[in-house]
């Protein structure tokens, strides 16, 4: 027998199976390993983003960070039935924007989600015992549910149209899928005790709710605004000589005439009542309103803010203050067209504890601008 077809010895043996052994071994380590990397990626890819796309493309069932804030401000039990026969055109469109719902409901531990789906052709059953209910107005429908309190959304809500005439013939086309505005209304009215309510000033050349022209006119804000369950409505003081006390929020846009002094007198009464309000004050017009915000810490500048621009029409903004409001726009450019400047009379110090509100900076210029 020669030296080739010779057995191994015993050490030559116990060699070999430590090597299978340590390659066993070394496997064995590198399998855990990645198990582990790809069980830590996943954590934190649950916690800190969210890799969910919109396979379609389209952007409708996207949640915005409004819905995804709104699912995570929202606690107890909540029930979703969806009474939608599987050949209604929107079906689809809903049963994915729910599935998006039910996702960022689960990132919420204190707040309870579940969606039932019934068939009005095939479930009859079912149907039955939610028309008894009265909560089956009509066949395809999407009720919430919460603390026994109820909403419905029809789906003919869920979707604009547009008809053109091809061939002398009526065609209707889908415009736009509106299901997350519809919804979140939904969601945000039964946790609202009363439906705030917004006036917005008139009678000196405000921008005007019923004007649904691109540039000045203020309908589409109060279509977004109703949306949102906020009741607009317009206001004029020299008629009420107050503001109602139902007010939650005053917003005086783009006045191109002084108010009288009786009307800056209660819109200072309704600031002394906790009241809210939103100036929005083009550069070049006199207010009246200048020295009422004054007393309020802020100087309106009679000037035009020049910076950072794209066209030389507009002012482009990147800096913004720590609050709330800008928290979202830390990575976004915001444009201004012909702003004036508006600069706080007292900082954060000089506000603790000596009774004078706080002011607080939203956005800056850049340090090469000026006004």
């Amino acid at each position: 027998m020669t030296a080739e077809n010779q057995a191994p010895s015993g050490a030559g043996l116990w060699r070999q199976r430590a090597r299978r052994w340590t390659a066993g071994i070394n496997v064995g380590a590198a399998v855990a390993l990645a198990l582990a990397v790809f069980a830590l990626v996943n954590l934190l890819a649950q916690r800190h983003l969210d890799w969910r796309r919109d396979i379609g493309g389209r952007g409708y069932y996207r949640l915005s960070d409004k819905t995804r804030s709104l699912l995570r401000s929202v606690s107890g039990s909540w029930r979703v039935t969806v009474l939608l026969q599987r050949s209604h055109p929107r079906y689809a469109d809903v049963r994915n924007l729910l599935r998006e719902y039910s996702y960022a409901a689960e990132r919420n531990p204190a707040l309870r989600w579940e969606v039932e789906w019934v068939d009005p052709d095939r479930d009859l059953a079912r149907a039955r015992e939610l028309e008894q209910r009265g909560d089956l107005a009509e066949p395809n429908l999407v009720l919430f549910e919460y603390e026994g309190r109820r909403k419905s959304v029809a789906a003919d809500q869920l979707a604009d149209y547009e008809i053109s005439l091809q061939n002398n013939a009526a065609v209707k086309r889908l415009a736009g899928f509106k299901g997350e505005q519809a919804f979140s209304s939904a969601i945000q009215s039964l946790t609202q005790s009363a439906t705030p309510t917004v006036y917005f000033l008139m009678g000196h050349g405000e921008h005007d709710l019923d004007d649904s022209s691109p540039h000045a006119g203020y309908a589409r804000a109060a279509r977004a605004l109703r949306g949102d369950n906020i009741d607009a409505r317009p206001l004029l003081l020299a008629q009420h000589q107050h503001v109602p006390t139902n007010c939650s929020a005053l917003i005086v846009a783009g006045p191109t005439r002084a108010l009288a002094q009786a009307e800056v007198d209660a819109v200072a009464d309704y600031l002394n009542r906790n009241g809210r309000a939103l100036f929005l004050l083009d550069a070049g017009v006199n207010s009246g309103l200048e020295p009422l915000l004054e007393r309020w810490g802020v100087r309106l500048g009679r000037d035009v803010v020049v910076g950072m621009s794209l066209t030389g029409r507009e002012l482009v903004v990147a800096n913004y203050g720590q609050h709330p409001v800008t928290r979202g726009l830390q990575k976004v450019i915001t444009m201004f067209y012909a702003p004036r400047s508006v600069n706080p009379l007292w900082g954060p110090e000089q506000a603790d504890g000596t009774g004078k509100p706080l002011v607080s900076i939203l956005a800056l210029n850049t340090r090469a601008g000026w006004a």
